[in-house]
């Protein structure tokens, strides 16, 4: 009896499936300011008032003027006594103001929900892979199993039929092994499956955020003038974006394993395959992504209490 065994490896790709994680577009509201902060000679009147972060954000949102005026017209109104003229001028700033801010909320919201939705498409996708992978690993343990008790009820038939001694070499003591050697090649490959699964961003999250690179594409000038000021109180000395990185560089479970590391070409990519880990790692990475972030719709909200 001549057996021939193979083992090959898992396919390394699922070609026939592609997910494109292209998520509904981000408002860009207007234009923006995005001089840096330190070339601008600000009115005391503001820096008397106004936190660090919230001028940030008032700049970015090309508020500094707005808000120079309306202070001057609330001191004058607090210096002169109550005038309706200077009391109905500083109702129609505030309101001026105010849609500004509203559109500012909306914008900020909108990168959250495009991050999250990204976040549940991978969730989603990973799901999917895990299942594919189980099943198919499942089918070769029960093949294993089979092959296995296959190969020893047939020995066990020709021991237990034949009237003659076996001798070393007979056919069945080929098939005792060639069962056993089968049904470990199947356990093996079962451990060994780990499909891919292509992925398309339109719009890849991760890499200005690692590289630094702005391309005006994935975040607008405004965003990224944002990712790159200081949120923090003065005891954080970084941006948003350094704060962001160290988060991913500093975690074992993220990039800060050599393991984990070793998969930034693929997560920098826009197109790529994806195994399972490698997309448990991108989820992962964009739920500190997120959490960086809120850090602007705080700034807008302390802006919008120290106004009032």
């Amino acid at each position: 009896l001549t057996l021939f065994i193979e083992c090959r490896g898992p396919r390394s790709l699922i070609n026939d499936t592609a997910y494109d994680l292209d998520c509904p577009q981000v408002i860009n509201y207007g234009p923006s300011n995005t001089e840096p902060l330190e070339n601008i000679q600000f009115d005391t009147i503001l820096t008397d008032k106004y936190s660090y972060n919230s001028l940030v954000i008032a700049n970015a949102y090309g508020l500094i003027d707005d808000l120079t005026i309306l202070e001057r017209l609330k001191e004058s109104e607090a210096n002169s006594g109550s005038s309706n003229s200077v009391r109905i001028t500083i109702l129609e700033k505030e309101k001026e103001i105010d849609k500004i801010l509203d559109m500012a909320f909306l914008e900020l919201e909108s990168y959250e929900s495009f991050i999250e939705c990204n976040i549940l498409n991978l969730v989603r996708l990973r799901n999917l892979l895990t299942d594919a992978n189980n099943k198919i690993r499942s089918n070769y343990t029960n093949a294993a199993i089979i092959v296995g008790l296959a190969s020893a009820a047939l020995v066990g038939g020709i021991v237990l039929s034949s009237n003659e001694d076996l001798k070393e070499g007979d056919a069945v003591e080929w098939i005792g092994i060639g069962g056993a050697v089968v049904a470990a090649c199947l356990a093996v490959y079962s451990e060994r499956i780990d499909k891919r699964v292509d992925l398309s961003l339109n719009k890849n999250l991760i890499y200005p955020i690692w590289t630094g690179e702005h391309d005006n594409v994935v975040f607008s000038d405004r965003y990224w003038y944002l990712l790159n000021h200081n949120h923090f109180s003065d005891s954080v000395d970084m941006t948003v974006r350094e704060f962001i990185v160290n988060t991913w560089e500093e975690s074992s479970g993220l990039l800060g394993s050599e393991k984990n590391r070793s998969f930034l070409p693929i997560l920098l990519a826009a197109e790529a395959a994806y195994t399972e880990e490698q997309l448990m790692l991108r989820i992962d990475l964009l739920e500190e992504l997120k959490i960086g972030i809120d850090h602007f719709s705080r700034s807008l909200y302390v802006l919008n209490f120290e106004i009032d």
